[in-house]
């Protein structure tokens, strides 16, 4: 791929550059680990054994230029098979007056 060429520079930004963003994107990067810990308190009254990790970036196995930054890793041993989900957080305007 030559430097010059707008999906290099894409790429480049997102491995390398930290994006500023906009006032949502900035309080929801703020709000982030609060709304994980209300998630997993509230999870925790059905799924005692419930654990949220932080997420990672996963790329596509069949698809190699698909992949995603989640937000957290869900895991409940507790499950006869350790049931694992994946949480992405969006913090809208709204909710976030009330966090």
């Amino acid at each position: 791929m030559r430097t010059n060429t707008i999906r290099a520079t894409e790429v480049e930004i997102m491995m390398y550059k930290k994006l500023k963003g906009n006032a949502a994107t900035r309080r929801g990067h703020l709000l982030e680990n609060r709304a994980k810990e209300e998630y997993r308190l509230y999870q925790l009254k059905q799924h005692p054994g419930l654990t949220v990790d932080n997420g990672d970036l996963f790329i596509s196995l069949d698809i190699p230029w698909l992949a995603a930054t989640l937000d957290g890793l869900i895991t409940d041993p507790s499950e006869r098979a350790h049931t694992l989900g994946l949480l992405e957080v969006k913090i809208y305007t709204v909710l976030a007056a009330l966090l």
